[in-house]
């Protein structure tokens, strides 16, 4: 261990636990291209995250010596900054970086009780405990590794991903919102080993009326941090087909994220009006209003930060049908409004018109 490492340690948890959470911000607000540059000891900072994994909390106290349960927290967040720094170009750090938050992924926190008595959904227990912050940072160390090709790093990936898929059984997992969080990273775990993260999809995601209550939180996290993917939508085609069956009775907040991804498949081709899973066909017609419009603005949000898209005349056209067909009705007007005086020399005719429609 480095001589700073070593002193360090000596001191009580909460003061390395400071160290570590000081250090973190530093890391956290330098930009990628420079944090490998930043005056930092790696080295003695993999020291110290090693040994504070060592320490088990004998005593939940704030203060209390027994107490390492925060530093063991600050420990997975160097850990994740180290990461960004050494994966996957430093096989050796890369290696020893995983070896401490295996470590860490077998940390006491969250208990059941705590977990019991807090009304944290899964992505707060995920970023507010040591067992869900080691999680997070074993999914981010497996992206970082995916597509390096090393014998080294084709191992570290196998078994990383055998640890992370683990994590969803509640034999080697006991918080049910933690093997949920695994949801928000299916991607990650897809692209690793295609087969079998698509094994595991069954065992991750609702799949019939059944299992809806026990693994929708897991659903509800992929549809809200992923984008639809050509290669995962053939995985998932029985969860999509399984929320629009439910519609009616799904909660507004995953409807909405549900939407997002129906829209986006329509617009990259993927489904139709006609095309035989029924997606799009069952969305327009039992999803509610807001969410429909829901859907619409955010691919139109996409579209008006890419420049170009639309001829403007046709554009201007198809604003004035809408404007037509909904009474004048129309969101983000200060936006519209910008759009026809940009085309108001051109298009005077035609602007005047969407006014007079307003």
């Amino acid at each position: 261990m480095t001589r700073l490492a070593r002193e360090i340690a000596r001191t009580n948890p909460q003061y390395v636990a400071g160290l570590l959470w000081g250090l973190h911000e530093v890391a956290q607000n330098t930009r990628d291209q420079d944090i490998a540059a930043a005056a930092l000891d790696w080295d003695a900072l993999l020291d110290l995250a090693d040994f504070t994994s060592k320490q088990e909390t004998t005593d939940r106290g704030e203060d209390s010596p027994g107490n390492w349960t925060w530093a063991r927290q600050t420990a997975v967040d160097i850990l994740r900054d180290a990461v960004r720094v050494f994966a996957p170009r430093d096989e050796q750090r890369t290696t020893r970086i995983w070896s401490t938050l295996k470590r860490l992924l077998s940390d006491a926190d969250p208990t059941p009780e705590r977990e019991h008595e807090s009304s944290w959904d899964a992505e707060t227990l995920l970023l507010n405990t040591v067992r869900g912050r080691a999680l997070e940072a074993g999914f981010i160390l497996l992206g970082n590794v995916v597509d390096n090709s090393s014998a080294t790093h084709g191992q570290l990936k196998a078994e990383v991903f055998a640890t992370l898929q683990s994590r969803i059984s509640s034999s080697n997992e006991p918080s049910v919102l933690l093997r949920s969080s695994a949801g928000h990273f299916f991607n990650t775990l897809l692209a690793a080993r295609p087969e079998e993260a698509t094994a595991m999809a069954e065992r991750l995601f609702p799949t019939d009326d059944a299992t809806w209550s026990e693994r929708v939180e897991a659903w509800w996290l992929y549809l809200k941090w992923n984008r639809p993917w050509a290669r995962a939508f053939p995985v998932l085609i029985s969860q999509y087909q399984l929320t629009a069956r439910k519609i009616p009775e799904v909660d507004p907040k995953l409807l909405e994220h549900y939407a997002e991804h129906i829209v986006w498949l329509a617009v990259w081709g993927m489904i139709s009006p006609t095309s035989e899973d029924g997606l799009l066909e069952r969305f327009v017609s039992a999803a509610p209003l807001s969410t429909r419009e829901h859907a619409l603005a955010d691919v139109g949000r996409a579209l008006h930060h890419t420049s170009g898209v639309f001829d403007d005349e046709w554009a201007t056209d198809e604003l004035l049908e809408v404007l037509t067909l909904t009474d004048g009705r129309i969101d983000w007007d200060h936006e519209v409004i910008k759009k026809l005086a940009q085309g108001a020399a051109t298009r005077p005719t035609k602007v005047a018109a969407c006014l007079e429609s307003w």
